[in-house]
């Protein structure tokens, strides 16, 4: 599989504490709910069901308040396990470099709710504006949008819902009646 650009390394283990690793397995996932953008600690998209939320706070860190946060090994297998499976949304599957790190995730903590949700255009689906606005760009082709070509010059937008051009400043906005 080929794979993006952006290449993280695994954390040095697949592990969780024993409390963390209980929360997880306890996620139940939700077919009903919606993603929201999460800027950090993942800087995706997510739904709520995916990690443990203790008080509003992301779980690893409301567990790991006392140490050095983001070096925790439960902080750094959540944030790369959402990281993989953006990139099976981006490429259709993983580098093969990382099916050990995957597999032994889904040994670890088998019913995580993002495991059901590989394919992103099952879950977005219909996407209004609304939905496709707060996607981030590198996801359209994944969910079969492609933003608009320029009428004028033929340049490609930066949006789906782009009406006017930042190459050449062509504009087709609808123009009011009266």
């Amino acid at each position: 599989m080929t794979s993006s650009d952006d290449q993280r390394a695994p954390p040095t283990e697949v592990s969780l504490c024993e409390v963390c690793l209980n929360d997880y397995r306890g996620l139940v996932f939700d077919p009903g709910l919606k993603f929201q953008k999460n800027f950090y600690p993942f800087g995706d998209i997510l739904w709520m069901d995916e990690h443990p939320f203790i008080d509003g706070r992301f779980g690893p860190y409301r567990r790991h308040e006392s140490e050095e946060t983001l070096s925790t090994l439960c902080v750094q297998n959540a944030q790369f396990i959402t990281y993989l499976r953006s990139q099976f949304w981006l490429n259709g599957g993983l580098d093969v470099k990382f099916d050990p790190y995957w597999s032994s995730f889904l040994e670890l903590v088998p019913n995580w709710p993002g495991f059901r949700r590989l394919d992103l255009r099952e879950f977005l689906t219909p996407i209004d504006d609304t939905m496709m606005r707060q996607i981030p760009r590198q996801y359209w082709t994944a969910c079969g949008v492609k933003p608009v070509q320029c009428p004028d010059c033929g340049a490609e937008t930066k949006s789906p819902w782009a009406e006017q051009c930042l190459h050449c400043g062509a504009d087709w906005h609808a123009k009011p009646v009266g």
